[in-house]
């Protein structure tokens, strides 16, 4: 804990003092967090959040992590589909092969307001989704939508909880009711996916 509040008030610090240069690098942050799936989301957007406030947190946050997910989805469709059908796919051994296309036939056949509702919820790994949608059945009416709709959820609800937990420690009550909305979220993450056959 103490490792991630150091991380989190250096990188507040650093886009603090940069003025716009820090808000270009804090949308910067956000698009490829979106793109490349090891970036810390929650921890970047409570950054943004702490730094430049909720109003301005949000529309950086939001803004930009729609246009990574659109672009993701986009490269993989138009450049890299025939790639990762020819060349990545084949090279997997049949376990993940067989999970991988299960996942992509799964994604492929959701429907808007079924692909919506997972992209909102928080815990939902969002980059593998972009790429199945990108090399899927998945229009962009429908993907952009729900990319569209859901984001401003999923945004809204990591900054709330990084925010809290960083009050949380002047006011250690603070951090119940953050572990209590993180437990709720985790398991309707758990029964959407049973729901939708992703478990």
């Amino acid at each position: 804990m103490e490792f991630l509040q150091n991380f989190i008030n250096s990188l507040h610090d650093i886009l603090g003092n940069l003025g716009t240069v820090g808000i270009i690098a804090a949308c910067a942050l956000m698009f490829f967090e979106s793109i490349v799936p090891f970036m810390p989301l929650s921890v970047f957007i409570t950054v943004i959040f702490y730094t430049f406030g909720s109003f301005k947190g949000i529309l950086i946050c939001y803004i930009f992590t729609c246009l990574g997910c659109i672009t993701s989805y986009e490269l993989c469709r138009r450049i890299f589909k025939k790639f990762i059908e020819n060349k990545i796919i084949p090279r997997l051994g049949e376990k993940k092969r067989d999970v991988l296309e299960k996942f992509m036939k799964k994604t492929g056949k959701l429907s808007t307001s079924s692909l919506t509702v997972l992209l909102a919820i928080p815990f939902t790994p969002c980059s593998p989704v972009n790429v199945a949608a990108g090399i899927t059945d998945v229009d962009r009416k429908r993907f952009y939508t729900s990319i569209i709709v859901s984001k401003i959820f999923m945004v809204y609800f990591w900054g709330y909880i990084g925010t809290s937990l960083l009050e949380s420690l002047n006011n250690p009550f603070i951090i119940i009711k953050v572990v209590i909305i993180l437990v709720i979220s985790w398991l309707l993450s758990k029964i959407l996916g049973k729901v939708l056959k992703f478990d």
